[in-house]
């Protein structure tokens, strides 16, 4: 796997962004990024929204963004 840099102003989508434990990881490599969760869980939704996140949608599967994504970034399960 090589090395992502991401930039200032970058779009960045978290599908399925849980507690935000992953967000929380790439908003401290950059937090000048436009970063951007979905999760289906109401729960985790209201975590990351207390924790500041932009969250854009509830399922993936379902999720149709208006514009393109500089990056999306999942952790394997």
């Amino acid at each position: 796997m090589k090395d992502i840099k991401l930039k200032d102003g970058d779009r960045v989508l978290e599908p399925s962004a849980g507690n935000g434990l992953l967000a929380d990881g790439i908003i401290k490599v950059n937090s000048l990024i436009n970063l951007e969760c979905v999760e289906l869980n109401q729960a985790c939704k209201n975590v990351l929204k207390e924790k500041g996140y932009n969250v854009v949608g509830s399922d993936f599967f379902q999720f149709n963004p208006s514009y393109q994504y500089d990056f999306v970034i999942g952790a394997p399960n």
